[in-house]
């Protein structure tokens, strides 16, 4: 009796099993092989596209605007030794009634325009050209190097209509066709726009310009280094002059 219920659980155990073994088996084959449902997808982080604006830095670089809020770069931690002791022995020209100073080479040359008189031929830099608004001007420049290019020059414009330097730009450059806007900088200490100018006989020049108390402050100088060929400057013999011209800019101030 025992043998034959012994033989009859047999099969059923076998069928047991063998269900488990085939309901198991699916299940991992479901596991593997079913579908997955699409993920979401990637979504990269946006970057903020930063102005194309360039700042004009005390050693004569140039910074660009950069980081999530699209911040100018800080400028080159300037060389101050090196600097004080090449400029220790320039002299200072001061203008009381426009209210500005700034420093130059000892051994360069200074003058003041005056107002034209007459219809005589004379150079630029010696007279106040009344059509642009010159209420004064003072060129810098070494002793073999008075005509254009290599000079500094110190330009202040009257401004009756009260114009920002936007404005007076665009209405310069609707006159004269030369100026190119660069980008933001400072003079003295206070907001200005740096220009790359044009002319026909140098086209590679800068110009920086700033208000104070209502007047236009525009300063002009050669600058191979970024606009131009420099061998050209070494042909004319003024290659070491971007280096003058910027350290003459970088002690330019505003009288308190």
């Amino acid at each position: 009796m025992d043998l034959v219920k012994q033989k009859g659980f047999a099969p059923i155990l076998i069928i047991i099993v063998l269900a488990t073994v085939v309901l198991g088996g699916g299940y991992f084959v479901y596991q593997r092989y079913q579908p997955t449902s699409p993920s979401s997808p990637y979504t990269p982080p946006q970057k903020t596209a930063c102005t194309l604006e360039a700042k004009l830095c005390p050693d004569g670089t140039s910074v660009g605007r950069t980081g999530p809020n699209c911040e100018f770069s800080p400028c080159p931690t300037p060389e101050e030794s090196t600097s004080s002791a090449e400029t220790a022995n320039w002299k200072t020209y001061t203008n009381k009634e426009y209210e500005y100073s700034v420093q130059y080479p000892s051994n360069w040359k200074v003058v003041e325009a005056k107002p034209r008189i007459g219809n005589k031929p004379e150079w630029a830099g010696d007279i106040l050209i009344q059509e642009e608004n010159e209420v004064q001007k003072v060129t810098f420049f070494e002793q073999n190097y008075e005509t254009y290019p290599g000079k500094f020059e110190i330009r202040v414009l009257s401004n009756p209509s009260n114009l920002t330097l936007e404005q007076w730009s665009r209405n310069y450059d609707k006159i004269y066709k030369l100026l190119t806007l660069v980008g933001e900088t400072t003079l003295g200490n206070q907001t200005a726009k740096q220009f790359s100018i044009f002319s026909y006989e140098v086209p590679g020049n800068s110009a920086i310009a700033s208000i104070n108390n209502q007047n236009i402050y525009y300063i002009s100088f050669a600058d191979w280094d970024k606009y131009n060929d420099p061998n050209i400057a070494v042909q004319i013999g003024t290659e070491n002059h971007p280096k003058i011209y910027d350290q003459i800019l970088s002690t330019f101030r505003f009288l308190p």
